[in-house]
């Protein structure tokens, strides 16, 4: 899958000669071991390495194998922050992720806003008994979504759509599976501004959800929807430079 990301992007990067949309990229391409600790603030979008939310540290941390994280320990939540936040009014906002749920319960891709505690959750893609992209705080949990059992075993690229609502206005959020919008436009019942995400894994067992591609954008296309469908497009363009040479 690493290997048709790089290839998806660089043929983006060269379709659009810029990626001044991208916010920040994660794509784990670290030694096989601990996440935390990995990453620094010179990393383009971040503000600093992968750490561990203090009292959900667990053991270890979530584990990289491979380029991946495909790995971690009982109750442990691993965090990275963003050098900028996102949330003002009237922007929208792209999260492009590679992800297998685990089918423990509970493991999660999410984003937050602040803080430390449980409380400042703002979105969720996670095993929670079943697979949901949900919004929760201490105060309401609403699930936009369940998933069908066979998702435990099955990697998909998601991109999560945030349009941030002005002034009074509600947050929107839709979910994009393999490009596909499965969830379209839900109004969120709290803020969804964020300034970090996070991987947990709170099951009885060393279970995490497979994680891999992260690309906060401004644009769809640069959260890079599904990566096969991006290599056909460059195949096609490719084709179309040929016929121009032939002709």
């Amino acid at each position: 899958m690493k290997r048709i990301f790089a290839s998806a992007t660089l043929l983006t990067a060269i379709g659009t000669a810029s990626s001044a949309a991208i916010i920040a990229e994660e794509t784990f391409t670290y030694a096989d071991g601990n996440l935390k600790g990995n990453g620094s603030a010179v990393d383009p979008g971040w503000g600093g390495s992968w750490g561990a939310i203090a009292e959900d540290a667990g053991t270890t941390s979530a584990q990289v194998i491979a380029g991946e994280v495909a790995a971690g320990t009982e109750r442990q939540r691993v965090t990275r922050v963003l050098s900028t936040g996102q949330g003002a009014d009237g922007t929208s906002v792209f999260i492009g992720l590679d992800y297998t749920f685990s089918g423990q319960n509970y493991t999660a891709f999410e984003l937050h806003q602040g803080g430390t505690d449980d409380g400042q959750r703002t979105l969720r893609l996670a095993s929670t008994g079943s697979n949901v992209l949900q919004e929760s705080n201490r105060v309401a949990t609403n699930t936009f979504l369940t998933f069908s059992g066979d998702e435990a075993s099955v990697s998909h690229r998601y991109v999560i759509q945030i349009d941030f609502g002005v002034g009074a206005a509600a947050d929107k959020v839709s979910l994009y599976q393999d490009g596909v919008e499965v969830v379209s436009g839900v109004e969120a019942a709290i803020d969804m501004s964020f300034d970090r995400v996070s991987l947990a894994a709170f099951g009885s067992t060393s279970s995490i959800g497979v994680t891999d591609n992260i690309v906060i954008a401004t644009t769809f296309a640069e959260a890079v929807p599904e990566p096969g469908s991006l290599a056909l497009m460059g195949l096609g363009g490719l084709l179309m430079i040929k016929r121009r040479r032939r002709s």
